[in-house]
């Protein structure tokens, strides 16, 4: 028999994001891009850096239509299906062999990233927007809970000023109990001081927050 049940339905399972989910899940697929580009360059300048380093980019393209297609190449990659992705190459994929190669992956990098501050954007604003529906939704549920910490607080509290009671007879008679091996419970408040001051400090919260009345806050932790 297992002293503790936790068999209690999980609330966490109810509450749906599926807008935020898909972002997030959308910006991992990102972020696992650039890691695999930035290990291609690496891999690449490893082997062909001198050269690499001879061959720069071609610059004769118009500058406008190169900033143009690496905005809708960005676009897409954040997760606009509209928006068409550029036919021709980038002036670095027009470069041959090996160089070509790096300086592609160095602009898919500055893409991805340019992507990723998108999405960081769209998900900023998707969660205010999912938080504030959830909370709407779990408005009740939580103060259920709240309200059943407090009851089983309160009935805690009574138990804890037995064993703080039993503990304090021991230590005046000058007893060696340490057979028993003590078992105060330190974060409900020290046993050396006010017993369950932690406890009252918390009900005076749950009646600041207004989840309980101070009516409703047991007598002997007011």
């Amino acid at each position: 028999m297992r002293f503790f049940n936790v068999s209690a339905p999980d609330a966490a399972s109810r509450v749906e994001t599926p807008a935020l989910d898909a972002l997030n899940a959308r910006r991992g697929q990102l972020q696992e891009l650039v890691y695999e580009t930035q290990k291609a360059q690496r891999a690449l300048y490893a082997q062909y850096g001198d050269l690499i380093l001879k061959q720069q980019p071609d610059k004769s393209l118009e500058e406008r239509d190169i900033e143009q297609r690496r905005l809708a190449r960005i676009r897409r990659l954040a997760g606009d299906d509209s928006c068409q992705l550029p036919s021709d190459k980038t002036r670095y994929e027009q470069m041959p062999g090996s160089a070509g190669q790096y300086w592609s992956l160095i602009e898919q990098e500055k893409d991805l990233a340019a992507a990723i501050e998108i999405l960081d954007r769209k998900i900023s604003d998707e969660k205010e927007r999912a938080s504030a529906a959830v909370c709407a939704q779990m408005h009740d549920h939580h103060r259920d809970l709240v309200r059943a910490m407090a009851r089983a607080m309160a009935d805690l509290h009574v138990e804890l000023l037995a064993y703080w009671r039993f503990a304090e007879a021991m230590n005046r008679k000058g007893l060696n109990w340490g057979a028993l091996r003590a078992a105060y419970p330190h974060f409900c408040g020290s046993p050396e001081k006010l017993p369950g001051a932690e406890i009252r400090r918390w009900f005076a919260a749950l009646v600041a927050d207004g989840h309980i009345t101070k009516d409703e806050v047991p007598e002997a932790l007011r």
